[in-house]
């Protein structure tokens, strides 16, 4: 007969045996896996594993739910403290980085896995598969970073004025003169467009490719169809960033080529060409970094909305 335990002593027991269950699970398998190997290391005799666990497979079972748990709680504790894009990569390297520690998350069809589903009850049967679905709930985050990357643009779109005016600061620069003011002002336009496509994609398309190449790399060992399903919604979200840079670039240079603006921009080259072009460079870039802070300060409430996974 089994001796009796303090509820220190059971929750202690209990503990062990989960842990020497997940070791043994994800280096021998389920199969290979028995009670009196998770007995032996966990101190306990046979005759008291049953005061726990009402056999091997209800143990597998809260295991198996108790990990996703754990991943899925550690996770949101990151994007907790992360509100943007940042902690949606890092919350994704967590996941990835545990179902490579824990195999057993993703060998659902292997041979060994469907022994374990077909001793299940179908209470414990419905419980493992409620936390498999963990797994596609975590993957929404990305999606949820697709509606993020929307609205940054949109808000890119509605300061068009600000950067216009910023921007086109850049073309009072000293080697213009009356002779060239026609094909420096085109020169300049150029380099208009040019910094603002980079100011507003080149960020987050690193991001988005670091990350890309992280999952694709031939040591990750998580699920191949998860990772490339990852990489695809990735891949569409670079896209769509890249797209939307490209029309605030070509409403910028369809307004410098407005009659208007253009004359009157001629006529601000010939008066005031006195700075050079490295300086004034700066001088907007500078401006502009200012700007897309402040842009960020007013719509972080919104991002903190969405980014509850």
């Amino acid at each position: 007969m089994a001796r009796s335990f303090t509820e220190h002593e059971k929750d202690n027991i209990r503990n062990h045996l989960q842990e020497a269950c997940k070791q043994s699970w994800t280096q021998y398998g389920y199969k290979k896996t028995s009670v009196d190997d998770l007995c032996r290391q966990t101190g306990i005799s046979k005759g008291a594993f049953y005061l726990f666990f009402e056999s091997k497979e209800a143990l597998f079972c809260e295991v198996l739910c108790s990990v996703q748990e754990q991943i899925c709680r550690a996770a949101s504790e990151v994007i907790e403290k992360h509100r943007d894009k940042h902690g949606v990569a890092e919350a994704l390297k967590l996941i990835y980085r545990e179902y490579d520690k824990n195999n057993f998350l993703y060998e659902s069809d292997s041979t060994d896995f469907t022994i374990l589903m077909n001793r299940l009850s179908e209470e414990q049967a419905k419980k493992i598969q409620n936390a498999e679905n963990t797994l596609s709930q975590s993957v929404k985050v990305i999606e949820k970073q697709d509606k993020i990357i929307a609205e940054k643009n949109a808000a890119i779109m509605k300061k068009h004025s600000v950067l216009e005016d910023v921007t086109m600061k850049l073309a009072e620069v000293e080697t213009l003169v009356d002779e060239v003011a026609e094909q420096a002002y085109e020169k300049a336009c150029e380099a208009v467009a040019n910094t603002v496509r980079q100011e507003t994609q080149k960020e987050d398309i690193k991001i988005l490719d670091d990350y890309s190449r992280w999952l694709s790399a031939p040591e990750r060992t998580a699920d191949k169809k998860l990772r490339d399903y990852a990489v695809k919604r990735l891949g569409a979200l670079k896209e769509k960033l890249i797209k939307s840079a490209k029309a605030t670039v070509q409403k910028v240079t369809d307004s410098l080529q407005e009659p208007e603006h253009r004359q009157k921009n001629l006529e601000q080259v010939r008066e005031k060409a006195r700075e050079s072009i490295k300086d004034r460079l700066a001088r907007g870039k500078t401006e502009a970094d200012r700007l897309n802070r402040e842009r960020m300060e007013r719509i972080r409430p919104t991002i903190k909305k969405d980014m509850e996974i």
